[in-house]
């Protein structure tokens, strides 16, 4: 038989059907085909109830089936109950100040819930947090606070004891701040004496002797040469004279409390004694 001989006579038959039903009998998606994407395990796992699955086996996986989805509803359950509970609290304490039982909180009946937190402020310190509460949550701009506005508050200010303790602490320490830059300013614009908004080294020679005088003994020179000294390590701009700021930190970290000045004042000795500054360098 040559090259360009045609296929023997009943082996023509045998060919066509192995091209059509594959190697071995195989049908022919099986060779290479690969599983469609997103059921890759479809050819690995049997489903529910599959001929490889015993009687018991599909009852096991129904019972872990329908466990899961009690504990699912139940959870949810719990936590609408939880919901409910925490709504309930929320309205009981929102009637509590709401003294004039208009639906809403104005400042004054706001005052209660901080002085509640236990603060040690002053009325006027507790109007003030009470305006910057109101400011702070009154989203429809009516001046009050209103029960869907207070539980936004509660939520964020008031809802556990930890969360209430934290806002307390910060608020005391804003308040301590804000009562400490009052001391600070007070005490500046008293020695402003030519009303420039600044400290010159006269200015602050006066502040010095009458604050910590008390217990050091210098002459004039000697404190001139100390308020020079002074303005020296905190004048950041070197403009010659201390702005409030530049005053503030000063003070914060040497006047603000009786602890600070007394080190203060011994820091002071102790840089005369060691002669870090001299009465005439003429600064």
């Amino acid at each position: 038989m040559g090259c360009g001989s045609s296929t023997p006579k009943g082996v023509e038959g045998s060919v066509a059907k192995s091209s059509a039903t594959g190697p071995a009998g195989f049908p022919p998606e099986s060779q290479g085909t690969k599983p469609t994407p997103g059921n890759e395990c479809s050819t690995c796992l049997p489903e529910i109830g599959s001929p490889t699955q015993s009687a018991n086996e599909v009852a096991d996986m129904q019972k872990q089936m329908s466990a899961d989805m009690d504990a699912m509803l139940n959870a949810s359950e719990v936590q609408l109950a939880l919901k409910a509970e925490q709504e309930a609290k929320v309205k009981e304490m929102f009637a509590k100040y709401d003294k004039d039982n208009s639906g809403t909180l104005e400042t004054s009946e706001l005052c209660d819930i901080f002085k509640e937190l236990g603060l040690a402020m002053t009325d006027d310190q507790f109007k003030y947090y009470a305006s910057a509460m109101l400011k702070d949550f009154d989203n429809d701009k009516s001046n009050s606070v209103d029960f869907k506005e207070f539980k936004k508050f509660y939520a964020r200010c008031l809802k556990t004891e930890e969360i209430r303790s934290s806002y307390s602490e910060s608020i005391t320490k804003k308040a301590r701040e804000e009562k400490l830059v009052a001391h600070a300013r007070k005490m500046f614009k008293k020695y402003d004496k030519d009303g420039s908004k600044t400290l010159d080294s006269a200015e602050m020679d006066a502040l010095l002797k009458e604050t910590l005088g008390e217990h050091i003994t210098f002459t004039d020179a000697e404190w001139e040469a100390i308020s020079r000294d002074v303005l020296k390590r905190g004048d950041k701009d070197k403009s010659g004279a201390f702005e409030f700021n530049e005053f503030l930190n000063m003070y914060k970290k040497c006047l603000a409390t009786p602890n600070l000045k007394k080190k203060y004042e011994q820091k002071i000795v102790m840089r005369h004694q060691n002669g870090e500054w001299k009465v005439d360098d003429g600064m």
